[in-house]
């Protein structure tokens, strides 16, 4: 299978981001992505399968930021082009074990970047760093009703070492509608070569972000049409990587995070096309030092969609309702929670692999606002009014 992708993007910036000119259009940033993939795959034996990929990523960004002072312009570029390959093997063993286990490679063979002003260079930087990760995991079934999925992975990277996380989930299904799943895993982030580097200044000591998940997931199927889910879920992120706007002006491993609650979904289709799906999401999220809750973090969200077909079945119209609950600024101040409404007319194959869409979204044009970050001036920022969106979609 050969894959590939081109996307370019060129956008004003008009919220004053980094303590430039408001609404002034220089603000700007050019960025474009560009990837090849080939995978190819083969039965090994009568119960294995390999599969390899191979692949080509390309970045490339440009921004610029205009301040106050007379051709003080702030422009930065960065280059990202990595190149890599990957290889997977799954088999069954003995009919109770499905074993997967494989590799990545990835080479950064340019991660550039530059940052100039009217002063001159700010930053300068080339590099090429490279990195590798193995995993393995196996699936063992104990019983009809219970499974236990276990697997480790293992990364390397140049500048931090090796970091290895486990997952592991046990699924028990008491009855053939009912299945009960526990769940638990380990993950990193690695910093990014801009966190590394930002304003020109090196932070050597910047440690990769990690987070422990647990969760208890209670999954019902009600006849052959609807799905009742509840799910409990506990976070524990530390070394959160921040920007520290006092101080050092730099990328900083700030916070440790607690973030736990409850997710409730019910999902039910009916013949012709009807349709209807609804969550809600309750959470808390705190800083684990200070027990203070984080900015721009919603303790309600709730979403509900229904589909309804029209006149004939490649038509359908899609109605979706949205709440956000209240969140806090940087500065401690509070934005009311806010419903939007959207909606979709959907014509699926209404020619020979062609679909068509048309969608308005906040379709009551509600005004509302959500935090800025701490780059911005505004400690709110309005977000768009009505829009409307049109897309079209050719198979052949």
């Amino acid at each position: 299978r050969f894959e590939g992708a081109y996307a370019s993007r060129d956008k004003v910036i008009p919220t004053a981001p980094y303590f430039t000119n408001f609404n002034d259009p220089d603000n700007r940033t050019e960025d474009q992505r560009a990837f090849l993939s080939m995978t190819y795959s083969r039965p090994v034996g009568q119960k294995g399968n390999v599969t390899g990929r191979a692949y080509y990523d390309r970045y490339d960004y440009r921004g610029d930021y205009d301040y106050t002072a007379p051709g003080n312009l702030y422009t930065e570029e960065a280059w990202a082009y990595t190149r890599g390959a990957e290889v997977q093997f799954n088999t069954r063993i003995a009919d109770r074990h499905t074993l997967v286990a494989g590799g990545e490679y990835r080479d950064h063979y340019r991660a550039d970047f530059y940052a100039e002003d009217d002063t001159g260079v700010i930053s300068d930087l080339t590099e090429s760093p490279s990195d590798w990760s193995i995993f393995v995991q196996d699936e063992f079934a104990l019983s009809k009703k219970v499974s236990i999925n276990l697997g480790v992975r293992h990364d390397v990277y140049p500048d931090f070492g090796g970091s290895t996380n486990p997952r592991l989930a046990v699924i028990v299904s008491p009855t053939q509608r009912t299945f009960l799943k526990l769940l638990y895993g380990q993950a990193f982030r690695a910093p990014s070569i801009y966190e590394l580097h930002y304003s020109g200044f090196a932070n050597p000591v910047l440690e990769p972000e990690r987070i422990r998940s647990a969760e208890a997931v209670l999954e019902h199927y009600i006849g052959r049409s609807a799905r009742v889910t509840a799910a409990l879920f506990s976070n524990q992120i530390r070394d959160l990587i921040s920007i520290d706007t006092v101080g050092s002006g730099v990328f900083e491993n700030f916070d440790d995070v607690t973030s736990e609650g409850i997710e409730l979904e019910f999902e039910r289709d009916w013949a012709r096309g009807f349709g209807l799906k609804t969550g809600c999401a309750l959470q808390k999220t705190k800083d684990r030092a200070s027990d203070l809750e984080l900015s721009n973090s919603p303790e309600i969200l709730a979403r509900a969609q229904v589909v309804v077909p029209l006149f004939t079945p490649k038509l359908s119209l899609g109605t979706e309702l949205a709440y956000n609950d209240e969140r806090l600024t940087l500065a401690g101040d509070e934005l009311g929670g806010f419903v939007l409404w959207n909606l979709t007319l959907l014509g699926r194959n209404i020619a020979p692999g062609l679909d068509l869409s048309a969608s308005v979204y906040n379709l009551f044009d509600k005004e509302y606002a959500s935090p800025g970050s701490a780059g911005h001036v505004q400690d709110s920022i309005v977000q768009d009014g009505r829009r409307y969106g049109l897309r079209v979609t050719w198979r052949f």
